[in-house]
């Protein structure tokens, strides 16, 4: 059941809908706050107990991975 409490921002909106029209199939974020009022993008379907955007559209939502370079000597 979604928190009736939390709500998306409107650059999240769009930049969500964004991904939809372009048919793109990940968004890359690193939103996962819970503090506020504020959906965290990361968990959005874990939250509406939904797993397409819109209950239609196929768009995997996942924060970035990036290999960390090692620093050698320090």
């Amino acid at each position: 059941m979604a928190e009736n409490n939390k709500m998306m921002d409107l650059g999240d909106c769009i930049h969500l809908a964004a991904a939809t029209i372009n048919g793109v199939d990940e968004f890359h974020t690193r939103d996962a706050s819970r503090r506020g009022s504020k959906v965290p993008l990361l968990n959005l379907y874990e939250m509406t107990s939904v797993p397409k955007l819109c209950g239609k559209y196929d768009l995997t939502i996942l924060s970035p991975e990036a290999a960390q370079p090692r620093l050698e000597g320090l």
